[in-house]
């Protein structure tokens, strides 16, 4: 997959942005706030998933376009599926999503389309902070590969919604507890679906992920990835099961921690209460890992994210990196920039000192949301 052209209008601070990428490396520089992650961002957002960065998309038109006149837009053709195909999202003044021109009901149907991995430093908190980052993790590299998982996602959620409101009304109102069976099927039936998913994915990520953790340390370390069951009652749910199996248990849990439910207003067990244990030679990374060994953890999960998508779709993915280079050191981005031959990256920084790492790399510099592809103009001085 490669992106072959790129164009957006009134994108944050950026007011026009046409780029044609090359096919290897693209050095995005420029000094911070200038516009490069809002590239990344755009980029991103065709692929079906949510922005990475705090806030909402709500905020993501140009503050001073013209709102009668203008439009907040992101175009990309790109190489995906065996041909060239055209991306169109647009944020303002109506969201409208288009796949060669076609309107489609959501920006859920530019999953698959162009698939991408990314780093930021935002990522950092898969190992440092709660399940729920580990699980936007994993349901996001999920969903780029398979699409329909966005759907039975959205059903559970609504299905959790429904069951939670019920649960707020019968905790008043004991009458309201026969309609709680009917929720708890719902719940289990997707829970376990998502469950499933997500483990028979983790069990391969966790292969590639042990050994690009191994080359990363030379051998010093051994990084393991679990899927593990949260919630109440736990314990007598496997993680391994199959979907059948996975479905009685969390029907069971449900009914058991029914009364402890109903005094919370909200459900215990089901697969929003699940994470991923992260262990780095025996011991939980969360709480032992060092900077560098987290940014090695989320390094190692980026690059089998890399390999899972090109397993399944057998094509390589479009790799971009936001300001994290500058936080490696130099044997780590040697390891990165070795393992990602092959692909089309970009790469943001804040100058362009990458290069004698990166020498074929195409530079696009950006200053003030405006870029200028093959560095800063030169500008001659008057006299």
């Amino acid at each position: 997959m490669r992106i072959n052209s790129l164009s957006l209008e009134n994108y944050r601070n950026i007011i026009r942005c046409d780029l044609t990428p090359g096919e290897g490396v693209n050095l995005i520089v420029g000094d911070n706030a200038q516009g490069k992650t809002n590239l990344m961002e755009a980029i991103w957002l065709l692929t079906g998933e949510k922005t990475f960065r705090y806030g909402r998309e709500h905020d993501i038109p140009r503050l001073d376009m013209d709102r009668e006149t203008q439009r907040t837009r992101v175009y990309a053709n790109v190489f995906a599926e065996g041909r060239d195909q055209e991306l169109e999202y647009i944020l303002w003044p109506r969201r409208q999503v288009k796949i060669n021109g076609i309107t489609e009901p959501g920006r859920g149907a530019f999953s698959g389309k162009l698939c991408c991995v990314i780093f930021s430093p935002n990522h950092l908190s898969l190992v440092r902070d709660g399940p729920a980052e580990r699980r936007d993790f994993l349901d996001g590299a999920i969903s780029q590969l398979r699409p329909q998982y966005i759907k039975v996602l959205s059903d559970y959620n609504r299905a959790l919604a429904q069951r939670s409101t019920l649960l707020r009304e019968a905790f008043r109102d004991r009458g309201r507890l026969d309609l709680l069976p009917v929720f708890d099927y719902h719940v289990a039936r997707l829970g376990s679906l998502i469950q499933v998913t997500r483990q028979s994915y983790l069990t391969r990520l966790a292969e590639y992920a042990a050994g690009f953790h191994q080359g990363i340390s030379a051998g010093k370390e051994e990084l393991s990835v679990r899927y593990t069951i949260g919630g109440t009652g736990s314990g007598i749910l496997d993680p391994e099961g199959s979907r059948e199996e996975l479905e009685q248990a969390l029907l069971s849990l449900l009914e058991q921690g029914r009364e402890e439910d109903l005094r919370l207003g909200s459900t215990g067990a089901g697969p929003h209460r699940d994470d991923l244990a992260l262990r780095l030679s025996g011991r939980a990374a969360r709480n032992f890992a060092s900077q560098g060994q987290q940014r090695s953890i989320v390094l190692s999960l980026k690059l089998a994210e890399c390999e899972m998508i090109a397993d399944t779709m057998h094509s390589q993915p479009v790799v971009l990196l936001d300001d994290v280079m500058s936080e490696l050191d130099r044997s780590r981005r040697e390891y990165l920039l070795n393992r990602l031959t092959g692909r089309q990256v970009f790469i943001t920084a804040c100058d362009d000192s990458l290069l004698w790492e990166t020498s074929d790399a195409e530079v696009v510099a950006v200053q003030n949301g405006e870029f200028y592809p093959g560095g800063f103009p030169i500008c001659e001085e008057e006299g």
